[in-house]
C-alpha cells in the first residue's frame, strides 16, 4: 500500500453504505481524524464543482487524465480508491471503474464498475497538457516536507496551485 493510501486509510473514519453507494449526510459519512487530511478533503470537496464543470466530454465521460477518489466499503472496513474512467449519471450521481485493487476489502476488482453519489468523492485530480497534475489534495497533504513541484509519485509534478487558473475565469 502506498504511503498516501496508508495515510488516507488510517485517517478517514466513515459510516458508509453498501454498494451501490447511496446518498446520506456527508457529515455522518466523512470524519477525518487527521487535521491536515481533513483540510485536504474539505478543499477537494470545495473545489469539486469547478473540477466537475471542466472534465466531462459530450457523452458525460471524464476526459483523459481525470480521476476521482471515492471511499468504498462499509463499517470499519473502508478504503479510498481512485476511479477512472468515470461518468456523470445526473447532477449528483456517478459511476466509474475501480483503478486499483483495494488492499483491505474483498469483493472488489480492478476495473469493476461502481455507482456512487457525489458526497463519496473525497479527492480529484487531472493531468493536463502542461505536464502538471492539478487537484490531488490528499497527495499534497501527505507531502508536507516535499515541495509540491517535486512531490508527484507518478511522473506528473504537482502544479503550484491545485485548480488550473484558466478554470477560475
Amino acid at each position: 500500500m502506498s504511503r498516501i493510501a496508508q495515510i488516507v486509510a488510517l485517517a478517514l473514519t466513515v459510516a458508509a453504505p453498501a454498494m451501490p453507494l447511496r446518498a446520506q449526510d456527508p457529515v455522518d459519512y466523512l470524519r477525518p481524524s487527521d487535521p491536515g487530511l481533513a483540510q485536504a478533503v474539505a478543499m477537494a470537496q470545495e473545489t469539486l464543482p469547478i473540477f466537475l464543470a471542466h472534465v466531462f466530454d459530450r457523452s458525460g465521460e471524464g476526459i483523459d487524465g481525470s480521476r476521482i477518489m471515492i471511499l468504498i466499503g462499509e463499517g470499519p472496513e473502508r478504503e479510498p480508491i481512485w476511479v477512472a474512467p468515470f461518468y456523470r449519471l445526473d447532477a449528483m450521481n456517478f459511476e466509474g471503474h475501480i483503478e486499483g485493487l483495494p488492499t483491505r476489502l474483498e469483493g472488489f476488482m480492478v476495473g469493476q464498475k461502481v455507482a456512487f453519489h457525489q458526497y463519496r468523492i473525497i479527492d480529484w485530480r487531472i493531468d493536463l497538457d502542461d505536464g502538471k497534475r492539478y487537484g490531488s489534495y490528499v497527495e499534497r497533504a501527505g507531502m508536507t516536507d516535499t515541495p509540491a513541484s517535486e512531490g508527484a509519485t507518478t511522473g506528473h509534478p504537482l502544479s503550484e496551485t491545485p485548480v488550473p487558473s484558466a478554470w477560475l475565469r
